[in-house]
């Protein structure tokens, strides 16, 4: 299997105002902070998913996925499945009429993390091990809590876990005691653990981000609505997720095809929703004869930004979500595309939250945008 370096990996940032944990690992083929090519982003997803499910060949596994960076790790966990196996991930949106399972995490900026109930026990019947898939486990602490609800909620499960991740960084002694109760750990690859404040010293900061609310946009907007979602908040099969993903895929395809041809093309997905956008953009940047595509994510995580040499993130725009006007969101390292295709997922958009992004893709002369929301 390909083997992995930090260079490859691994990119030092500092969190904006928290005081938990200075420093933030960034990874520059995760497509979450920082635009990737497709086929860079799931070719590191791929190699994930071959180590885990060589290590458990005989055992049913249902993945769970951390919101909101790795939730596209965890879908293209599920994708690579050599059989049909159920997916959720963590969420922090609300849901009307809706039992959760609650749990922390405490080195966040968002430190409540929740489960949704609906499918959890049907899936864990038809399963043999919880397979938890983040980006990044430096202590195992957020897991921990996550088996802890999961077990006082199904006291009666006989239940087995494991933890798959890109980056790993838990003491020696911290991984022994998880395999103690036979919870293995999943990795492509090992960081000797370490505090990287201090080397947060080699960088000057810009605390201001650009502000684009009220710019009036001089882009062409086309949005467009398209039914019939899966839902991984919820839960569902990988099998039935794909079917769907391709679907929009090919909706999309079907909609801007000819007209994305010899074009640099950004694809931006939304906060938890990401998979879908990166699914998109893998087809197009397979069939669209594109002079560049990327794909990235706006996310809730605060990061400062810096011009200095070797700092993964140059630009940061602060935002109005999507899915709520009193939430403040960011998107990274903008520049001008040909063409975006927004793709999000907000039950009830918030008109706020479309003009800011708009506003702050304007300002990176993207003059050409379609919005796409996929509803259920």
């Amino acid at each position: 299997m390909k083997k992995y370096d930090e260079n490859q990996l691994v990119r030092l940032a500092k969190r904006d105002n928290n005081t938990k944990r200075a420093y933030l690992l960034v990874n520059p083929l995760q497509g979450k902070h920082i635009p990737v090519s497709t086929k860079n982003a799931l070719g590191v997803f791929k190699d994930l998913a071959q180590r885990l499910y060589s290590k458990y060949p005989n055992e049913n596994l249902m993945l769970i996925g951390f919101a909101e960076t790795a939730t596209a790790i965890c879908a293209a966990v599920a994708a690579f499945a050599p059989t049909e196996i159920y997916f959720l991930q963590t969420t922090r949106e609300f849901f009307e009429d809706t039992e959760f399972l609650y749990f922390s995490e405490t080195h966040s900026h968002a430190v409540e993390q929740k489960l949704v109930k609906t499918n959890f026990e049907k899936y864990l019947n038809s399963s043999d091990r919880i397979i938890f898939v983040e980006d990044e486990v430096t202590t195992g602490n957020t897991i921990q809590n996550a088996i802890q609800a999961i077990k006082a909620e199904y006291k009666n499960k006989p239940l087995k876990f494991g933890i798959a991740s890109i980056l790993n960084s838990v003491s020696d002694e911290r991984i022994n005691e998880f395999k103690a109760r036979d919870i293995d750990f999943t990795y492509l690859l090992h960081l000797t653990a370490t505090d990287y404040t201090q080397q947060l010293e080699n960088f000057s900061f810009s605390q201001n981000s650009q502000h684009s609310f009220e710019k009036a946009s001089n882009s062409a907007i086309t949005e467009l609505e398209i039914t019939n979602k899966p839902d991984p908040r919820i839960g569902t099969s990988n099998t039935d997720f794909m079917k769907k993903c391709n679907l929009l895929a090919t909706r999309i395809l079907d909609d801007l095809g000819l007209g994305l041809e010899n074009k640099s093309i950004l694809v931006l997905g939304s906060e938890e929703f990401m998979f879908p956008a990166l699914f998109t953009a893998k087809k197009i940047e397979e069939n669209c004869n594109c002079t560049e595509v990327n794909f990235h994510a706006t996310t809730r995580s605060p990061i400062l930004p810096s011009e200095s040499d070797n700092y993964p993130l140059f630009s940061r725009y602060q935002l109005k979500s999507l899915y709520d006007n009193d939430r403040t969101i960011f998107v990274y390292n903008l520049k001008r595309y040909d063409k975006v295709i927004v793709i999000h997922d907000s039950p009830t958009t918030n008109p706020l939250g479309i003009h800011s992004l708009v506003a702050a893709l304007d300002t990176n002369q993207c003059n050409d945008i379609t919005i796409y929301k996929w509803s259920d």
